[in-house]
């Protein structure tokens, strides 16, 4: 599964784990046609909710990570972990120019608790 963001508008998205689960860590894996539109300034929130109208919590901010290659792929560690059912990644800025080039090839994963993973793309 493939998810990109772009330069033009705020992107979202959102992970429901099915219960709460305690993410320490997640990776970022760029797509290997279009390395440019992967995150470069983003927020992961955790929420018990989904509700997404002030419950939720800020578990990391990222801002002007450098570009990517294709494919290449980062661990982002969470400094104060918490146990949520929903995580949500807010793109505000890509690391490159955004390019039209059709997604091809990236993945994502959310690793949690040590006991699994569930598998969203772009995440």
């Amino acid at each position: 599964t493939v998810w990109v963001s772009d330069a033009t508008a705020t992107q979202t998205l959102t992970a429901d784990m099915g219960s709460a689960k305690v993410l320490y860590f997640y990776w970022l894996t760029a797509t290997t046609s279009a390395p440019e539109n992967a995150p470069g300034t983003f927020t992961l929130h955790g929420s018990a909710t989904g509700a997404w109208a002030g419950e939720e919590v800020l578990l990391m901010t990222v801002t002007n990570d450098p570009p990517w290659s294709a494919g290449e792929r980062r661990r982002y560690n969470i400094s104060s972990p918490g146990s949520y059912q929903y995580y949500r990644l807010t793109v505000t800025a890509v690391a490159g120019a955004a390019s039209t080039a059709p997604p091809q090839g990236g993945t994502g994963r959310i690793t949690y608790d040590g006991s699994g993973s569930a598998y969203v793309g772009g995440l």
